[in-house]
């Protein structure tokens, strides 16, 4: 995470629990197709997410909710 991203699996969930309160892994891949959220794959098939891009998301996301 000192690079301004955080990768693999455990990290990502570790940061999303923490941010987001989520429990697992389905509910970040639920997020990723039902709200967009940012998790992208390196060629290996890693998922990593960029530091700015989520935060970015999670304030269009807040918006969007209090509008609606």
């Amino acid at each position: 995470m000192a690079d301004g991203w955080v990768t693999g699996k455990t990290d990502v969930l570790d940061y999303c629990t923490r941010h987001f309160g989520f429990h697992s892994w389905q509910s970040v891949r639920y997020w990723r197709k039902k709200y967009a959220l940012p998790v992208r794959y390196l060629p290996n098939g890693k998922p990593f997410i960029v530091i700015k891009e989520i935060l970015v998301w999670s304030i269009k996301y807040d918006e969007i909710k209090k509008s609606s």
